[in-house]
């Protein structure tokens, strides 16, 4: 003779006669669709035994018809509550409920929508590793204790805003694949989104975090981690992440730990550089440039105190091209020299191209001139008068000029030339500020790579 007493093992009651209960009683019944009545005396059941167990309300393993309403529940918040792998087929809505107990969603899994909008734990809750198919909302939601989403899995939508966390916030490997919404989310305490994964757009404008944060392993789409405010930055960790499409307009990052991250990239002509998501997208008003600006300059006093030199000059050279783009068309004319002649002070490999540059330009420009060498008595302007049959000669001349245009460059001493024009000496002039100029920056260039 089979038993009538429900399969679930920790369960007394009876079994359902229902072959859709599959053995199981009224609460542990694996179907969306029950008599509401029935389950709601079972509900009732357990609220009114919780004293006499320890203070607990026992709603593991529970499968909660689609048609149930959870304001049912609220006689139950007043104890411990354990909704250990229990199942929600419909919509749970629990806006402003407080829960005075310790509560645990272990495992449990929510098919339909669930709202806890200003709802306050007021002790430790655990929602880890849940499952939430729908839109999720925790808006204005008050955790006293610990909050502890481990593992859990939102398919929807979540929506934390205003959320205060008073106690740790652990999120590690949480799987975000819908729109997150932290704005002005306060974590009080400790908080780990460590190994956590964010699919789409994710917000943490206005946040505050006021102990620390681990961001380590994060994979994620565009975020948004504007006007956050952490005071205790040196806690803040973002290693091994991918930060190419984060945005930290008006966010302290001096003493952030960045370690092993990727950044933006900025492509131009033949090289690259190391950039920001905000750089890459800005607009053209000055307050928004001035506010990248700052932040390329948080990052290169970052990357220095780090040592990582490399880093910090990529982020200098952001932080001058912010700098420039703020000013107008002439004011920028510096700005773009400096830029052209050796990327702010930061490559070596272009002050050095630049330099040669200049030195075959002076070349050719002193033979296209013209001018006679006192000493050895010869006279060269050979490219305006070109002969093939003295292509010889004129390589000759080439290579003289070559001299002659590097000691006007590094003014180790005077050419020994005569210029045929007005036109020859202003281009000595020339090649001798330029020269000197270029020198000192390539020298600059180089000291700022190798000094280090």
């Amino acid at each position: 003779m089979k038993s009538t007493k429900c399969a679930y093992q920790e369960c007394k009651r009876p079994a359902l006669p229902d072959l859709r209960a599959q053995g199981y009683c009224i609460l542990h019944a694996p179907w969306p669709e029950k008599d509401l009545n029935a389950f709601q005396s079972a509900i009732d059941e357990i609220i009114r035994d919780a004293p006499a167990h320890g203070n607990v309300c026992n709603f593991s393993h529970c499968y909660f018809p689609q048609n149930y309403d959870c304001e049912n529940l609220r006689g139950a918040f007043e104890y411990n509550c354990s909704f250990l792998r229990a199942t929600f087929y419909g919509s749970v809505d629990l806006v402003g409920v407080k829960l005075s107990g310790r509560t645990s969603f272990w495992q449990a899994k929510f098919y339909g929508d669930a709202n806890l909008k200003g709802a306050e734990f007021s002790e430790s809750v655990f929602f880890g590793p849940v499952q939430f198919f729908e839109k999720v909302t925790f808006a204005m939601t008050k955790f006293c204790g610990d909050a502890n989403f481990l593992r859990a899995r939102f398919s929807g939508g979540v929506c934390f805003t205003s959320a205060e966390f008073h106690g740790d916030a652990q999120f590690m490997e949480a799987n975000f694949s819908g729109e997150v919404d932290f704005v002005l989310a306060n974590f009080s305490g400790d908080a780990n989104f460590r190994r956590a994964g964010f699919s789409r757009d994710t917000i943490f404008a206005w946040a505050s975090f006021l102990k620390s944060v681990d961001f380590s392993y994060v994979k994620s789409g565009s975020v948004i981690f504007q006007d956050v405010n952490c005071l205790g930055p040196q806690q803040v960790r973002f290693h091994h992440v991918d930060l190419s499409r984060w945005s930290f307009l008006n966010t302290d990052l001096r003493r952030i730990d960045f370690d092993d991250v990727t950044w933006a990239l900025t492509r131009k002509f033949l090289s690259h550089r190391t950039a920001l998501f905000d750089e890459l997208n800005v607009s053209s008003r000055k307050d928004d440039l001035a506010s990248v600006e700052r932040l390329y300059r948080h990052l290169k006093k970052n990357y220095e105190s780090q040592r990582d030199y490399g880093r910090a000059g990529d982020f200098y050279y952001g932080e001058m091209e912010m700098k420039r783009r703020q000013l107008n068309a002439p004011g920028q004319i510096p700005f773009w020299l400096y830029r052209l002649m050796s990327g702010y002070g930061e490559n070596y490999r272009q002050a050095l191209a630049v330099l040669i540059g200049m030195w075959i330009v002076f070349a050719v420009l002193f033979v296209l001139i013209g001018y006679t060498d006192k000493e050895m008595g010869l006279s060269v302007q050979r490219f305006l008068t070109w002969n093939p049959s003295g292509l010889g000669e004129t390589f000759a001349d080439f290579a003289r000029s070559l001299i002659y245009s590097a000691q006007s460059m590094t003014l180790f001493h005077e050419p020994n030339i005569t210029f045929h024009s007005v036109w020859g000496q202003a281009v000595e002039l020339l090649a001798s500020i330029l020269g000197v100029i270029q020198i000192a920056l390539f020298g600059l260039a180089l000291q700022r790579r190798f000094k280090r």
